[in-house]
């Protein structure tokens, strides 16, 4: 394997040697190796790094993915739309011949609630003594009321905790007593008043909550958060993002902000000092 042997270019008529080297058998496979092993690296990169990587199987594009994702979901929309419309018009030539109609169930806003209480998982020991322990914190002030004085100063500068639609307001008779909040995902959801963070837990139901204590007694809760920014015994100030908007908890049906103002034990219709 170490036999030099000398690879020489020369002319065919006088034989003037131009170019030569000297070469083992060893050092020509050692060449022979090198190269195909910078072939193969180099072959490695253009295919992970450059598009060429689609055209091997077994991998896919994410884009591509993500339209057919997309394109199944509105193909499903469509078909709905169109179902929906074959049911109209059908009815409607049911109707012209003087015939009855097709009958709809028009599920309200009350049967879907009776509905989502009958579908509520039982409650836990824990879970039961966890909101019997909110129930009756939110029924005391944690701290004494200054006069109304301090109280209208208060509610009279309130910053919005969130912007956007409200989907279902403060309704006492329901025993709804919280203004619902709609807006993208992960929105940060700020503080209403300076104040003092006295609650940052979990519930099975009602997912993230937090709740501030402010001055005069005044007491806002935030629930069905994604993530908690604050922890308990943490100050806030007016506008500080203290979580952000999420779907956490089973009675939620879609990203929102469960937003609760009390005073003195008794509920407040948020609506009624704050622009959503």
């Amino acid at each position: 394997m170490r036999n030099e042997y000398r690879l020489v270019i020369s002319t065919t008529d006088t034989f003037q040697e131009k170019w030569g080297i000297r070469l083992t058998r060893l050092n020509v496979l050692v060449a022979l190796g090198a190269f195909f092993l910078i072939i193969l690296a180099l072959s490695w990169v253009v295919i992970s790094f450059t598009p060429i990587r689609e055209f091997m199987p077994g991998t896919t594009n994410t884009s591509i993915s993500q339209q057919v994702v997309g394109n199944a979901l509105r193909a499903d929309s469509l078909h709905r739309e169109v179902e929906l419309w074959s049911n109209y018009l059908s009815n409607l030539r049911t109707i012209f011949r003087g015939e009855a109609p097709e009958s709809y169930t028009i599920v309200s806003s009350d049967t879907a609630a009776a509905q989502r209480e009958e579908e509520r998982p039982a409650l836990s020991v824990e879970d039961s003594l966890l909101r019997a322990h909110m129930e009756q914190d939110l029924k005391l002030s944690l701290t004494p009321g200054k006069g109304k004085d301090e109280l209208s100063a208060i509610l009279r500068n309130l910053y919005p905790p969130a912007r956007g639609q409200v989907s279902n307001g403060f309704d006492a008779s329901t025993r709804h007593y919280a203004t619902d909040i709609v807006s993208k995902p992960e929105t940060p959801i700020c503080a209403i008043a300076d104040g003092t963070v006295v609650m940052a837990m979990w519930s099975s139901e009602e997912g993230y909550v937090i709740a501030i204590q402010h001055g005069a007694g005044l007491l806002s809760i935030f629930k069905h958060n994604k993530q908690l920014l604050k922890k308990v015994g943490d100050p806030v100030h007016r506008a500080d993002a203290v979580a952000t908007m999420g779907n956490t908890g089973t009675l939620t049906t879609g990203p929102h902000l469960h937003f609760e103002l009390w005073h003195d034990g008794r509920p407040l219709n948020a609506e009624d000092y704050i622009a959503f």
